[in-house]
C-alpha cells in the first residue's frame, strides 16, 4: 500500500450504520483529509470522535499493529496525550467491513485529539522543540512494544532513505530531484504485504 495504494473511498452510509450497530455511536461525520485511509471526525452527543477505515488492499495485520501500539500507550504510558482507541459494544478495538479488494476494511474509532497540523501553524523554535520532545517520549514509551508485524519496512523510515530514489519520479519541482539522489543505487521500497 503506501504511496502505490489506490483511493477507493468508502461509503461514509456504510460508516454510520456500522458506527450504530457496533458502537451506538450516532452524529454529523466530517471527512479528514488523509494519505490513505478513510477518516472522519464524529460530532456525536457523546463527544468528539475519530473514525478511521483502512483501504481494500492494507493488510488487516497492519491495522492491528497500529490499533495494539495505541493500546500499549494507554496502558503503559497513559500520561501522554496520544489517541485512545474505543472498544465496540462487545469489546473488540474494530469492526470489519466489506470491500471490493483483496482485504476487509478495518474501522476503527479513536478518542479526537483537537488542534491544528504542523502544517497549519507558525511554530517557534520551543514549540518545535516541544514537539521533538513528545516524538522522543513516544518513542522510549514503546521501546518495550512488540507485534508480529513490527519489523516490516517502512517507507517513511528513513533508515531506508536510501532505497527511496524510485518515488523521484514523481517528486517536484524536477530542478530539486538531484538533491535528493544519493548515487545510481537507489531502490525504491515496495511495502506491500508481501514485503516485510
Amino acid at each position: 500500500t503506501g504511496l502505490a495504494g489506490r483511493r477507493d473511498p468508502v461509503d461514509p452510509g456504510l460508516v454510520a450504520r456500522a458506527l450504530g450497530d457496533s458502537y451506538g455511536l450516532h452524529g454529523t461525520l466530517a471527512p479528514i483529509a488523509t494519505e490513505k485511509d478513510d477518516a472522519f471526525r464524529l460530532d456525536s452527543p457523546a463527544g468528539q470522535f475519530l473514525v478511521k477505515v483502512s483501504p481494500p488492499d492494507e493488510d488487516p495485520g497492519l491495522v492491528d499493529l497500529q490499533t495494539a501500539a495505541m493500546t500499549f500507550l494507554a496502558r503503559t504510558a497513559p500520561q501522554l496525550p496520544a489517541q485512545r482507541v474505543v472498544p465496540t459494544r462487545r469489546g473488540g478495538s474494530q469492526v470489519p467491513l466489506p470491500s471490493g479488494g483483496p482485504f476487509p476494511r478495518i474501522l476503527r474509532v479513536l478518542r479526537f485529539i483537537p488542534g491544528l497540523l504542523l502544517e497549519q501553524a507558525e511554530p517557534t523554535r520551543r514549540e518545535l522543540a516541544a514537539v521533538g520532545e513528545m516524538l522522543a517520549r513516544v518513542s522510549q514509551a514503546l521501546r518495550p512494544f512488540r507485534h508480529e508485524r513490527d519489523r516490516r519496512l517502512l517507507l517513511w523510515d528513513l533508515a531506508n532513505f536510501a532505497r527511496l530514489g524510485g518515488v523521484l519520479a514523481d517528486s517536484a519541482p524536477a530542478a530539486y530531484r538531484p538533491l535528493a539522489r544519493l548515487d545510481d543505487r537507489d531502490e525504491v521500497i515496495d511495502d506491500s504485504p508481501g514485503q516485510r
